[in-house]
């Protein structure tokens, strides 16, 4: 396929329904036979933002039986910046008798014949500093050696560039959606209010430090390290000291 080409349609797609169809017909000229765009950055989203050209039957099993929290091809992808395939993820091994949730995942798969796929995830951070993570899951339902061929080095290339363009322009169209499903990237009103004392005591709080002593490396009174927690706690939305680090450091508010 011709790259500039395809870039320039996406950059020139004004809606989503534009862009679904512009990145199937790129993906079936390396062989794949459809695709989904995932919102991939927050693990604790039960419904991240998701679409694709997979089809109704495949999407509705896939969130039917809540496979977006045993996916573990989903957790890969926020700890590499590599393309992958499927095939290619360890995934924990189960000493139970009971068929493990990926093994399900995979053999619903496989029953809408889908045989393999080529994954890539892309992390990046938005207009307001927020960071993302997005995967596109590339599907393949022809056979597996065909599969090798279609990703050698020069095709791997354009996919990877054709791809960053896509969830660039797919971004650009669909930031408030995204925001708005997410937690953590829907900043409280008044995060940005924190003080430096608050900061400070999140800071410590995250490196292990108690109240006792984070007052003694602050120079300050036990009582006003926890109130300065108790009042960052309850700017970030959080339900504890923990959870409120944890906010903390994703906002980029912090550094431990």
């Amino acid at each position: 396929m011709q790259v500039g080409v395809a870039i320039d349609g996406f950059e020139n797609a004004r809606t989503l329904e534009e862009l679904r169809t512009l990145m199937q017909f790129a993906i079936e000229s390396f062989g794949f036979c459809a695709y989904n765009f995932f919102d991939a950055g927050k693990a604790h989203l039960e419904n991240p933002l998701y679409f694709g050209t997979t089809g109704d039957a495949w999407e509705n099993e896939y969130k039917s039986n809540n496979f977006v929290v045993h996916d573990h091809v989903l957790s890969y992808a926020r700890r590499t910046n590599v393309p992958f395939r499927w095939t290619d993820v360890q995934v924990p091994v189960s000493l139970g008798k009971k068929k493990p949730s990926h093994l399900k995942l995979l053999e619903a798969a496989r029953d809408h014949g889908f045989e393999d796929g080529y994954l890539m995830p892309l992390h990046f951070v938005d207009e307001q500093s927020r960071s993302h993570t997005a995967l596109v899951a590339l599907f393949w339902k022809d056979k597996i050696a065909k599969l090798n061929f279609a990703l050698e080095a020069d095709n791997r290339h354009k996919l990877h560039l054709v791809l960053m363009y896509w969830v660039q322009r797919v971004i650009q169209l669909t930031g408030t959606e995204i925001s708005s499903r997410n937690s953590f990237a829907s900043k409280p009103d008044n995060f940005k209010y924190l003080t430096d004392r608050e900061r400070e005591c999140l800071t410590w709080a995250g490196r292990g430090l108690s109240v006792v002593a984070t007052a003694e490396v602050l120079g300050i009174g036990e009582l006003t390290a926890k109130t300065h927690l108790i009042n960052a706690t309850e700017k970030l939305e959080a339900l504890n000291k923990t959870h409120a680090v944890a906010k903390a450091v994703h906002l980029g508010l912090i550094d431990l």
